[in-house]
This record gives structure tokens, C-alpha cells and sequence, in this order.
């Protein structure tokens, strides 16, 4: 949508018809492809058990506008559907979210049918990963290591069943960028809502597992409704 300029359904035909997106594209474009990827992760990094549930705040891209990418491109940000964790001692959170980026962020540079994973540590820092996650040549690829990994009995990591973490979806906090056409001030606090334009609100310092149970409600009563997440230090990009 970035580079062209098309609405989001022409995109996603686009997408279908190049094997990245499913027949019924649902676990792309609302983020279950992503749950579960997410979740995956998450045990490997904390040695536990997490499986998806209904716990787990997701908000995908089904609304986006192509007028949503061109206001996010004035603002020179770019918007990924990206899903996110943070551990503090015995708590963690995640959530699937869009959030925008700025271009000098890594993530925005990841296009096409590539994904990326990072992982951030208190000394050793950001590391990342990136490559294919989608098409007929990577999905064949795991396809045919995972039954060669079958046959010579591979050995494989299993976390832990037991664990002594625990969810907690208000672990983390952040700015959030809404366009609807309901009244936010009935499912967020009027002290946190900014207006920016006639079409967003700015929401500062929204608890993730809140926002996204507030988005919950306000889509009951505006369908069309559209949330982002706005990395850190881009806050005043919208101001």
C-alpha cells in the first residue's frame, strides 16, 4: 500500500495470488499467523509453556485505509503489524498490534514476504533475524526439514510445562494513534486523548491490555475503527 497507493483489498488480492496471504486471509490480516510465530518465541525465550488464548490482546490490519498509509507518510512513519513481549522478573505481557516506525528503525525496512524477530536484553542488547516467512519456496523449505527432522529423530527444544510466569497484558505502556468516528472519551480516559486532526486522536500512556479492551468495545459501535501503536520517541511526530 506504501508503494503504491492501492486500497488495502486490491493489496491483499495482490498478496493471495502471490501464495503470501491464505485463501481465507484472516490469520494474516488479524494477526493469528503472528499469535502463533509470537508464541513459539516466547518459549523459547522464557523456557515456558504460552499458547495462544483469548488473553492475548490482537488487533490486526482488516481496517486500514489506504488514506490511514498516506497520513502515516506525511508523518514520515511506516506502519507494521508486528507482535511484541516484555518480561519484568516473574510478570510478562504480549500483544499484536500495528505500530509505526520511523525510517532509521529496522523494521521498517522489512518488505514483501520477509519477516524479522528481535530480541532485546538487559546487557546484551538488540539482536535480530530476518528472512522469507512466506511463498511457495520457504513454505516448501520447512515443509521438507520438518520431515527430515521426522526421520533422523532431530532433536528439538521443549520448554518447560511449569513456570512460575505470570500475564499481566498492563505490563507495558505506550502512545496509540486512533481514527473512529465514536466517542473515545466512553472507553478512555479524557485526560489521555489529544486531538491531532479532524479524522485521529493521540492516546498518551494507555496500558496495552486496556487500549486493546477499549478498542474491543469501540468496535461494537464503530466497525471501521483503526488503531496503531507509536514507537517510542515518534510521539511528537504526530503532535
Amino acid at each position: 500500500m506504501k508503494k503504491t497507493g492501492k486500497p488495502f483489498a486490491d493489496i491483499l488480492k495482490e498478496a493471495q495470488d502471490l501464495g503470501y496471504a491464505e485463501a481465507d486471509p484472516s490469520a494474516d490480516i488479524d494477526g493469528y499467523d503472528i499469535e502463533n510465530k509470537l508464541c513459539i518465541s516466547l518459549n523459547l525465550a522464557y523456557n515456558t509453556s504460552i499458547k495462544p488464548s483469548a488473553k492475548l490482546p490482537c488487533f490486526g490490519i482488516r481496517n486500514i485505509t489506504d488514506k490511514d498509509i498516506n497520513y502515516f507518510n506525511e508523518l514520515g512513519l511506516i506502519v507494521k503489524l508486528m507482535g511484541k513481549s516484555r518480561r519484568a522478573q516473574n510478570e510478562f505481557d504480549y500483544v499484536i498490534e500495528p505500530t509505526l516506525y520511523n525510517s532509521s528503525q529496522i523494521e521498517s525496512s522489512i518488505n514483501d514476504n520477509f519477516n524479522y524477530a528481535s530480541l532485546n536484553g538487559d546487557t546484551i542488547g538488540e539482536l535480530g533475524f530476518m528472512g522469507q516467512g512466506a511463498g511457495k519456496f520457504p513454505t516448501a523449505n520447512a515443509v521438507v526439514q520438518d520431515i527430515l527432522d521426522i526421520v533422523d529423530q532431530a532433536p528439538r527444544v521443549i520448554p518447560a510445562e511449569k513456570s512460575t510466569l505470570k500475564l499481566n497484558t498492563n505490563l507495558s505502556m505506550a502512545d496509540y494513534l486512533v481514527r473512529t468516528s465514536a466517542d473515545l472519551s466512553q472507553y478512555v480516559n479524557s485526560s489521555q486523548i489529544k486531538s491531532v486532526n479532524d479524522t485521529y486522536s493521540l492516546i498518551e500512556s494507555m496500558h496495552a491490555g486496556k487500549m486493546h479492551q477499549a478498542m474491543a468495545q469501540l468496535l461494537k459501535e464503530d466497525n471501521q475503527a483503526f488503531m496503531v501503536n507509536i514507537a517510542a520517541n515518534d510521539k511528537e511526530r504526530v503532535l
